[in-house]
């Protein structure tokens, strides 16, 4: 499913398993998914266990599991997001239910868990939302994902002003028009 992938080698490593394994499997766990995230997945969604693993009551992220060889692609386009754009383009530009569910439960089947029922703009963007937080887990689409559906501020318990990234200061030299975002 796979569409656009940056290539690692042994030679080329991906060091983003050292930083998502605990150091019981030789990483350093600076990152650590949700006890909550892990309780969303439902019964019998392939993801969680392909997504995340627990070892010593620690839980982990997985998705990435060559530690030793370093050799993970990182995966930048994948069908699977296809199918989520598509579905929240459809659900913002008023098609029917059944043609947004469809690119949610597409989904949804090949993990092996139940079809989502949803009715109304509002509850299909929710859905789409939830899909994405469990099919594109620590892939870094949940802060945009929150800010683009206007749920930043309070799922992440955050500053408006941290809504906007700050304007690296080697641009702000090259044009002194620019000025600094709010709170950096």
């Amino acid at each position: 499913e796979s569409i656009f992938e940056v290539q690692y080698t042994t030679l080329n490593r991906n060091s983003i398993a050292f930083w998502f394994f605990p150091q019981e499997v030789s990483g350093r766990w600076g990152f650590s998914p949700t006890a909550e995230l892990y309780n969303l997945y439902g019964a019998g969604d392939t993801r969680r266990d392909v997504s995340i693993r627990i070892t010593a009551n620690k839980r982990y992220v997985y998705k990435y599991p060559r530690i030793s060889t370093g050799d993970d692609n990182l995966i930048l386009l994948r069908l699977a997001e296809m199918y989520l754009i598509r579905a929240e383009a459809n659900a913002r530009t008023g098609a029917a239910d059944a043609t947004v569910l469809a690119d949610i439960n597409i989904l949804r089947t090949r993990a092996g868990t139940t079809p989502v029922t949803a009715s109304g703009q509002a509850a299909l963007l929710d859905a789409i939302l939830a899909e994405r937080r469990l099919e594109l887990a620590f892939e870094g689409h949940r802060f945009f994902d929150l800010r683009r559906h206007g749920k930043a501020i309070s799922k992440l318990q955050i500053d408006a002003s941290k809504l906007l990234l700050p304007i690296p200061q080697a641009e702000r030299d090259v044009n002194k028009n620019l000025t600094q975002n709010p709170g950096y």
